[in-house]
């Protein structure tokens, strides 16, 4: 009886260590399992933040998108405008430039009368005494053919002023807008 007793005490025994080794295997197990847990909270935690940090840079995105439609549809509107003043001045130009070439044919009629009034003047010199009439009507008509090319040299230059001011700037359409 004292072998049989002994014989199950070493069995308890036995069962006894073999139960204390899986117990703390069972706790070491629960240990890594906890560390993997800290590690996965952690994980998630960093998931979490990068997330935040990318929903805030799709924000600002958004934000710097919109402000450049905004200044895009600006410079378009510039550019419709300079458009608009361009064709404006290639108007005022054109218009200019027909009353030069307007003012330029009554000052050449102009100076045609004035040269007719002085060769007429001149033959009523050549005439003589009898004359004089003629050399007054000529005299007359050389007067009134300066005043009409001096009209015509005014309006001329009137009209000059008036192109060089309606012809656009130098500079590029590019930097204009």
């Amino acid at each position: 009886m004292l072998c049989l007793a002994g014989v199950q005490t070493k069995k308890v025994l036995d069962l006894t260590a073999k139960l204390s080794k899986e117990a703390e295997e069972l706790r070491i197990e629960r240990d890594q399992l906890l560390e993997l847990k800290k590690t996965a909270m952690a994980n998630a935690a960093a998931l979490n933040e990068t997330i935040q940090k990318a929903n805030l840079a799709n924000e600002q995105l958004r934000m710097e998108l919109k402000t450049l439609e905004m200044e895009r549809r600006a410079a378009e509107a510039t550019a419709r405008q300079a458009q608009t003043e361009l064709r404006a001045a290639q108007d005022g130009t054109a218009s200019a430039l027909a009353s030069v070439a307007a003012c330029q044919g009554r000052l050449q009629t102009s100076m045609a009368d004035t040269a007719a009034a002085g060769r007429e003047a001149q033959r009523g010199q050549a005439a003589g005494g009898g004359g004089g009439d003629e050399a007054d009507a000529g005299g007359a008509r050389l007067a009134d053919g300066g005043a009409g090319a001096g009209r015509g040299a005014a309006l001329a230059d009137g009209a000059g002023l008036s192109a060089r001011h309606a012809l656009p700037s130098p500079q590029p359409l590019a930097m204009q807008a």
